[in-house]
């Protein structure tokens, strides 16, 4: 008999100062065209489920922006929805839940452990159910106890999502045929910025990564490394490890505990190598000034990824008040300036004002005589890069050149991931001597052809996803935690244990 399957899901990256979201805000795959067949998350996961024979039963799907919290209102909506399409789909032998791992909602609950925890209550405690998380996701004992398996991305820039998709499918299916998994959790008193969370060349993030990848052995199926996202002032916050095998024999789970504390104390080690700092903006801009380019400048505390508004006009009025030129910016956020380039058209003179009426101070007002380059508009599908495959709704867009700085400007806040987007909006990024990007890490997968590490400089600049943690003044935060709480730091890793956190799920944690 073909197993039943079901595919569903809620992802959400939760940044505590962002505005709240709507369910509006938020992309439904399963009601698209195509459904999950199409998605370019859910598709790798629906292929290894479908040729493995069994019958895929799609369920409610919800993946919101990057931004503030979801209104509680909302969330109860989507949660009723899933338990009525969830309980009539029964009998199902196992689920697959596409998750992120670091949503909130408005009323301060952790969105991921309240969905998971209904799904668990829904199908009951014997049906399996895996789950694929974010690098940045903020586990709690509450989502470890509702599930049987975790698969983390292990890539910053996130360029492994659709194997991580794949992996955890084969879980399922593996799980659908009988076979037990059981998952172990490890969360450390350390918060780490997002600029500290990259995994690329020499990152300390990167080697716990590899650490984890170096004694996962069968029967342990998976481990994965969690960053955590401080952004969003949760409780849960933190860098965490977890680890999935198949029970032989009774439990594995004295075996995952192990494996769990093994890659812990690596990252406690490495503490004082999680960058937490940029270069200061008078520096870059100096840099700017002379750099003979191409330099990339990463507007990181403005980055819509991370759920800023891409509003800043801090990099770009400091590099037009230099005098710097050779400057493409993109892509800055203001639906109202991209309306007033259309009333004047491609060629057509402008009084550029950015953040008009503005009295946010991570939102200045800036203006500057220029003239409208380009015009667009419509859904751009990136073809590499974090999101290649991925739609990207940047809504109207409009070139604007001020002097000697060309601005992209977009309707909605978009995280710049790779050149093709700046070139769709009118931009040519391989032309620019000082390209500015807003966006924290992800750029590195798609600019390398235009940049190498040494052309890079990550500026600490004002914004809603500031570099250094300092700057978050954590009301929510579970304490102690370092580097807040500075007595931490003299810790060894057997002393720290006192202030981890674990849990086990499975069967036979329920």
């Amino acid at each position: 008999m073909r197993r039943r399957i079901g595919v569903l899901g809620y992802a959400h990256e939760t940044n505590a100062r962002a505005r709240p979201l709507r369910l509006s805000d938020g992309r439904r795959a399963e009601l698209a065209t195509g459904g999950l067949a199409a998605d370019w998350q859910a598709g790798p996961a629906l292929e290894v489920l479908s040729a493995s024979g069994a019958i895929v039963v799609e369920l409610p799907t919800l993946e919101l922006p990057a931004g503030g919290p979801l209104e509680q209102a909302d969330f109860e909506s989507y949660l009723a929805e899933s338990q009525t399409k969830l309980a009539l789909s029964a009998p199902l032998d196992a689920l697959l839940v596409l998750g992120h791992g670091a949503g909130q909602t408005t009323s301060g609950a952790n969105a991921d452990a309240a969905y998971l925890e209904l799904v668990r209550r829904v199908v009951g405690p014997r049906v399996p159910i895996a789950c694929v998380l974010d690098l940045h996701a903020n586990l709690s004992a509450t989502i470890i106890h509702a599930v049987d398996a975790i698969v983390g991305y292990r890539t910053n820039p996130h360029i492994d999502v659709a194997e991580r998709c794949r992996e955890a499918a084969l879980l399922v299916v593996d799980a659908a045929g009988g076979a037990e998994l059981e998952v172990a959790w490890r969360s450390l008193p350390l918060v780490v910025s997002q600029l500290g969370q990259l995994t690329t060349g020499s990152e300390p993030l990167g080697q716990v990564v590899a650490r984890a990848g170096e004694i996962c052995r069968r029967p342990v199926r998976n481990v994965s490394v969690f960053g955590g996202f401080a952004l969003g002032d949760s409780p849960d916050a933190g860098l965490s490890v977890t680890a999935t095998g198949v029970a032989r024999r009774g439990c594995v789970n004295g075996l995952l505990d192990c494996i769990t504390g093994d890659v812990a104390d690596t990252a406690w080690s490495l503490r004082h190598e999680f960058r937490s700092s940029g270069t200061p903006l008078k520096d870059a801009i100096a840099r700017a000034r002379v750099d003979g380019g191409p330099l990339l400048l990463a507007d990181v505390a403005d980055n819509p990824g991370g759920g800023a508004p891409a509003t800043s006009t801090e990099v770009l009025s400091e590099l037009f008040n230099a005098g710097v030129t050779g400057v493409q910016v993109g892509l800055q956020c203001d639906e109202r300036l991209v309306a007033e380039a259309n009333d004047v058209g491609t060629g057509g003179t402008i009084l550029a004002v950015f953040n008009r009426g503005s009295t946010d101070p991570l939102a200045r007002p800036f203006a500057a005589s220029g003239t409208v380059q380009a015009l667009a508009g419509g859904p751009y599908r990136p073809k590499v890069g974090v999101y290649a495959g991925a739609t990207v709704e940047a809504g109207a867009c409009a070139t604007i050149e001020i002097g000697g700085v060309r601005v992209g400007v977009s309707s909605r806040p978009v995280q710049v991931t790779e050149p093709g987007l700046l070139v769709h909006v009118g931009l040519r990024p391989s032309e620019a001597r000082v390209l500015v990007v807003k966006s924290r890490g992800h750029f590195r997968a798609g600019f390398a052809d235009l940049v190498d590490e040494s052309q890079i400089v990550e500026v600490d600049a004002p914004g809603l996803t500031p570099v250094d943690l300092r700057r978050l003044e954590p009301v929510r935060l579970r304490r102690p935690a370092y580097p807040f709480d500075h007595f931490l730091d003299e810790l060894s890793c057997a002393e720290v244990s006192r202030h981890t956190r674990s849990a086990c799920g499975g069967r036979h944690h329920r």
